[in-house]
């Protein structure tokens, strides 16, 4: 398969014009909040947060504090225009990106400060204006500021994002019309996008929306994908994020709050890596539980809302230590999952498993169902669950977007393809549809602002929500330079 001027209100506030990876210990608040000889800066609403994030404009509060009371009266100064652009350009690298824009000075006013003689806080009022004339994209205010030698910084995100409208529990897409004898149907048809991380960027697919309404199109997006890989000195498999991936693990929230704003779901596809290990070797309940453990330790730190089963690529021959265990291994992963992870999505793949309809757990006799939350076919599939899922938790006719010129880049060529297929899950009752890895040069919009795979996505969002779909927002250019 998947083959933010600093405009000065007050003249006294000083302004100058002029690899393998491990869940790391530190990251990149180290950056993003730092204090020099007692003082700080944060925020006053939210003090523990490592970062401010402001997606509108308004007025923000943060308090500065000195652990050494101030000699005389005393004003905090800020940083030079030049440095804080140095303090963007160094944030960038740390994370690995050139996507922070220090924030235009005429997007941003602070108030200036006074420190009376033998106080030791002060009130720091940032306001952030001109909202609607900021490009789409991230946007950086290094808010450093100095007092009597000493320095406070505070690192300030501002986030322009397209229009959309929010999913949520009371706020869904349409219900197809198509089939309405599918008594049992009680949510919207969901739409499941896979992206190659080594090539594309996962928020791309967040920007498309229906014109109308400007929901999603789709609900959930894969990271295709993170490694089950093994470690021969602990004798312990571990979620290997390539170097790829490593821009998100060092700064998750630039990638998922897009898809959180809008309630897209953010799945991670686990793929064993050819290093002998994979769903079908859990040699117990427990080698199992030590796993997904570390997944939960991800999905905490990287905000992930669950993740994906997807059997490919183990190379079980090369540990003959960790023998094959059939259906009853991937059990013991599923159930160790929805023990320690009841509240994350666990999906299922069709491809590469032998779970049945008659499958079951020897322990707990429980079925896939019981596990599986989503499951979707390989591509061109048109038979029903394999693994006897519920109908509303599946869907057939899988499609790869993966292949130059297939699909998406000729809307009247491929659409009707397309509008077959979302029909054909429509009417057996299915809940779901997979799309894996449309490329970038297709959702990229051109010179007319057009994007083909908006266009081509249209004749499937017409079947599922009466709607056409359309791409708001960033383009946001992928690993691959594209």
């Amino acid at each position: 398969m998947k083959k933010i001027l600093y405009i000065m209100s007050l003249s006294f506030l000083f302004f100058s014009c002029t690899q393998e990876m491990t869940l790391p210990s530190k990251d990149a608040s180290e950056l993003e909040i730092a204090s020099s000889d007692g003082v700080t800066l944060l925020n006053k609403i939210n003090p523990s947060a490592e970062t401010t994030l402001i997606d509108r404009e308004g007025e923000y509060d943060f308090v500065f504090t000195s652990n050494k009371p101030a000699a005389s009266e005393s004003y905090l100064t800020l940083a030079s225009r030049t440095e804080l652009t140095n303090l963007v350009t160094e944030y960038n690298r740390h994370l690995l990106t050139t996507e922070y824009a220090i924030l235009p000075e005429t997007n941003l006013e602070v108030n200036a400060v006074k420190i009376e003689a033998g106080k030791s806080t002060a009130d720091v009022k940032l306001t952030i204006k001109n909202f609607d004339k900021l490009a789409f994209g991230f946007y950086l205010v290094p808010f450093k500021v100095n007092f009597e030698g000493k320095t406070a910084i505070h690192m300030v995100k501002v986030f322009k994002d397209g229009a959309y409208s929010a999913l949520s529990p009371n706020s869904k897409k349409a219900m197809p019309t198509l089939a309405s004898n599918c008594v049992l149907r009680t949510e919207p048809m969901k739409m499941i996008g896979y992206i190659e991380t080594n090539d594309w960027d996962i928020r791309n697919l967040a920007n498309f929306v229906l014109k109308g309404s400007k929901k999603p199109v789709f609900d959930y997006i894969v990271i295709f994908a993170a490694n089950m890989n093994y470690d021969p000195i602990k004798k312990r498999r571990y979620l290997h994020f390539n170097d790829k991936l490593e821009p998100f693990v060092k700064d998750a929230v630039r990638y998922t709050k897009p898809l959180k704003d809008r309630g897209i779901k953010l799945i991670v596809d686990i793929l064993p890596n050819h290093q002998g290990v994979g769903f079908y070797n859990f040699q117990s309940y427990n080698e199992a539980l030590d796993f997904v453990k570390e997944l939960k330790m991800w999905a905490d730190k990287l905000g992930i809302d669950g993740f994906d089963i997807d059997e490919e690529y183990a190379n079980y021959s090369v540990l003959p230590s960790l023998p094959t265990k059939g259906n009853q291994s991937v059990f013991y992963f599923m159930r160790a999952f929805k023990d320690i992870m009841p509240d994350k999505l666990l999906t299922l793949y069709d491809y590469g498993h032998s779970l049945s309809s008659f499958s079951e757990d020897e322990d707990t006799k429980k079925k896939v169902n019981d596990f599986i939350d989503l499951n979707w076919s390989d591509y061109n599939i048109t038979s029903g669950p394999r693994a006897g899922i519920s109908n509303h938790k599946y869907g057939n006719l899988s499609v790869e977007g993966n292949l130059r010129s297939y699909y998406f880049s000729s809307p009247t060529v491929y659409g009707p393809t397309l509008r077959s297929r979302a029909q054909s899950n429509v009417t057996n009752c299915y809940g779901n549809f997979m799309i894996f890895n449309i490329r970038g040069t297709e959702i990229k919009p051109n010179n007319s602002g057009v994007s083909t795979a908006a266009q081509s996505l249209s004749y499937i969002t017409q079947v599922f929500y009466g709607e056409d779909a359309e791409f708001n927002g960033k383009y946001y250019v992928g690993q691959n330079g594209l």
